[in-house]
């Protein structure tokens, strides 16, 4: 998620800003660094613009701009073994405001879990909610709120099947924060990428972005947020390098915006689409920047209150012969009408590397969080009035370090911004400590006071939470459903929806959701001629604690084979296995024997199934029962159906065999860990 001031409630859009030409701190934007500006307005598309003039000095200061910031900074958890770069570019946005209260997906540290901390209400903390984001060590998170909802965009970095992209949404629920929505996490992609980026329409369509196979290639949803199209390239984008990333952001009046590097040719490229725009269409090119090397993690976007949109490019000077007074960061800003102009934010001597971009809603100030190296790498703020794209010369206001830390090593700030004009969370994480660091910051308003930055009064988790605050200390892991799909979300007709794949060898046109009475969308198996269908959906691989699956289930015929009901399984290997018996009767595996029930199925009734497994014990446990709750099937302690099984990734459900059409048919699974 772009953090952008322009959607937040309540506030009163300026009118566009008329774009200046300008060169700030009185340096020449070298050839090294120079920009290529195309006007993008549809109607003018493909005629330059004028690059930015030089000036061999400056006549006057920059545009005054609201008084110093204030900041408190603290330590948040350690983070043993982790990642070099945890929290992935700044492009991504694991931070948000939502439901009136701060929020971050980050890394557990004793599992390596993703999961949902909310900050404490002094701001000292990222308390530990115990909500799993993602399961998987490792993954990164981009966050959206929007419509009450809370949607949180995950992924491994690398090239592993079952790395890719999941989009979980959420709802405020007041025990736990947020409760995870049925149909959801939907797997997006089945393979990691290294870059990702979420945003919304304002037709109320998501966009997902990603960099995979040297390619830049988005998707969105459609008839609802579980449905979605394939990933298809951006038109024009040309060969990208596995280290590039993207920026995706919704603009105004009505636009997506979309900004890239490519590394290889040293650029910063753009597109756009209106939202009213048929299907992938996607306006021509735009290069933002050319001819300067990149830093790994160069770039953020934002989308400013007067409907234009402002890119930070961080370059990379290390080994070079560039001037002292070279420009190393620059901010381009991309006026309503289309048109290209920059500025540089900070010189090769202030030794700024990568940064976060910011307009705020009311007065469209531009504030830069940028690391800056003069000690270390900690973070400072640079400030432009919107009046006049113009940063103050130097390094920038620092803002403040953790108590007891005298030296930072700081990554690149994520950062967003609340509904106030001066509220702002960073997120960052410290190399050489290995932990979290969060800063609040406040930017004080033009002419209001302003403190000099000074170090924060305590670390995190030292401070006592205010009486009554409601948040805690660290708490177990809610359970996950790694499954929760009761397909109410599609529309009759679609197969192997979200993740129900069918066995190889097997037609997806017989796994196809249809309607049934009382029960809204369901999925239906239906058998061929000559064999058996089954249908899986993966989820991650799980060999510890206990594993819940359950299942409402129909049989609607049976052949010469059993049905089966749920096998939880890893390959060829089975920890549980429960099925409609080809004898009349429910059974269930022990091993390699087949137990039969004395309780009887009949076809079209509607069961409700739950298999525990207990990895400890290398046993699950079975119930079965009616909707109505009537036990009729009870059994604990079965030992595995395979005994070499050392975990499951998947959950099948299988149609009996014999002659064609034989049917199953399942309505809501769910799979907690």
């Amino acid at each position: 998620m772009t953090p952008s001031a322009s959607g937040l409630p309540g506030r009163r859009r300026r009118p566009p800003v008329a774009a200046a030409l300008i060169v700030g701190l009185g340096t020449v934007l070298v050839a090294a660094i120079s920009f290529a500006l195309v006007g993008a307005d549809r109607s003018t598309r493909g005629s330059p613009s004028p690059a930015p003039t030089s000036a061999a000095g400056r006549s006057d200061e920059p545009a005054p701009v609201s008084g110093p910031p204030e900041s408190r900074a603290y330590l948040d958890a350690a983070v043993a073994g982790a990642p070099a770069d945890p929290l992935g570019p700044t492009t991504l946005h694991p931070i948000a405001l939502a439901d009136g209260r701060w929020w971050a997906a980050l890394l557990d540290p004793p599992t390596g879990q993703t999961r949902l901390y909310r900050l404490s209400a002094d701001g000292a903390a990222f308390r530990d909610t115990g909500r799993i984001v993602d399961e998987r060590p490792g993954a990164v998170a981009d966050t959206l709120w929007a419509a009450n909802h809370l949607y949180v965009a995950s992924v491994v970095r690398d090239r592993a099947v079952g790395s890719g992209v999941r989009l979980s949404r959420y709802t405020a629920d007041p025990s736990t924060g947020f409760r995870p929505d049925p149909d959801f996490p939907i797997q997006l992609t089945d393979r990691g990428v290294r870059s990702m980026a979420l945003a919304r329409d304002g037709s109320g369509r998501l966009w997902l972005a990603v960099v995979r196979d040297g390619a830049l290639e988005v998707a969105h949803s459609t008839t609802n947020d579980a449905n979605w199209t394939a990933a298809t390239p951006i038109p024009g984008a040309g060969a990208l390098d596995n280290d590039d990333v993207v920026a995706l952001l919704a603009f105004g009046p009505d636009r997506m915006g979309l900004a890239w590097t490519a590394r290889t040719e040293n650029a910063v490229r753009f597109v756009w689409r209106a939202d009213t725009d048929a299907g992938a269409a996607w306006s021509p090119v735009e290069t933002i920047s050319s001819n300067m090397p990149l830093l790994r993690d160069p770039i953020s976007a934002v989308a400013g209150p007067d409907g234009s949109v402002l890119v930070s490019v961080a370059g990379d000077v290390r080994g070079s012969v560039a001037s002292p007074a070279a420009a190393r960061l620059t901010v381009a800003r991309r006026d309503a009408g289309g048109t290209w102009t920059a500025t540089v934010a900070g010189r090769v001597e202030d030794r700024h590397g990568s940064s976060a971009i910011l307009a705020t809603a009311d007065t469209g100030e531009i504030d830069l969080v940028a690391t800056q190296g003069s000690t270390g790498s900690a973070w400072v703020v640079k400030r432009s009035n919107p009046d006049r794209l113009e940063f103050e010369a130097g390094p920038g206001t620092p803002l403040a370090a953790p108590v007891g830390i005298s030296s930072l090593d700081l990554g690149g700030p994520h950062v967003a911004a609340g509904p106030s004009t001066d509220e702002v969370v960073a997120v960052g994480f410290d190399a050489t400590v290995g932990r979290y660091v969060h800063t609040v910051i406040r930017l004080a308003t033009a002419g209001g006071p302003g403190t000099t930055p000074s170090a924060s009064p305590a670390p995190s988790g030292t401070s006592p939470e205010p009486s009554g605050s409601g948040d805690g200390g660290r708490v177990a892991g809610l359970p996950l459903a790694v499954v929760n799909d009761t397909f109410d979300v599609f529309k009759p007709g679609v197969t192997a929806p979200n993740g129900w794949l069918p066995r190889s060898g097997d037609p997806a046109s017989r796994i196809v959701v249809r309607t049934a009475t009382g029960h809204g969308s369901v999925l239906t198996l239906r058998s061929t001629a000559a064999d058996n269908v089954r249908a899986c959906k993966t989820f991650g691989e799980v060999s510890t604690g206990t594993l819940s699956a359950t299942v409402l289930v129909r049989l609607d015929g049976l052949g010469t084979s059993d049905a089966t009901i749920t096998s939880l399984r890893l390959h060829g290997s089975e920890a549980a296995l429960v099925r409609f018996g080809s004898g009349g009767t429910f059974a269930y595996y022990a091993g390699a024997a087949k137990i039969r029930t004395a309780v009887a199925w009949k076809v079209g009734t509607w069961y409700r199934s739950t298999v525990r497994v207990n990895w400890a014990r290398r046993t699950y446990d079975w119930d079965l029962s009616l909707p109505g709750g009537r036990t009729l099937v009870h059994v604990t302690g079965i030992r595995f159906r395979d005994p070499t099984a050392t975990s499951v990734d998947s959950i099948c459900v299988q149609t009996s065999a014999g002659r064609a059409n034989l049917g199953l048919t399942v309505d809501r699974v769910v799979v907690t860990r």
